[in-house]
């Protein structure tokens, strides 16, 4: 590079880092996956019904995604995440 140039130096937006990350990366849904797999929909929604009141394992996405998050914390201008509603009500 010659003498009298100055390296050009690049602005980079401030734009927020967008991820999607499915329910069944997030969480470990191993056995209700395959209960859908082999009883149907019917089943798996008896088995999600039972089991509503107990709290999801982590899957294998938990820990990047708390690791992104933890990116924020005392940050100005954080939002929590969103989190998309792609489900229907069996019969709707």
């Amino acid at each position: 590079m010659p003498e009298n140039m100055e390296p050009e130096i690049l602005e980079i937006p401030s734009l927020p880092l967008v991820v999607g990350v499915s329910t069944r990366a997030m969480f470990d849904l191993e056995e209700e996956h395959a209960v859908f797999e082999k009883e149907g929909v019917r089943a798996y929604a008896k088995l999600q019904l039972e089991r509503e009141k107990q709290p999801l394992k982590p899957g294998s996405a938990f820990e990047v995604v708390r690791r992104l998050l933890a990116l924020n914390e005392g940050s100005f201008g954080f939002e929590p995440p969103w989190i998309a509603q792609s489900w229907r009500p069996l019969g709707s």
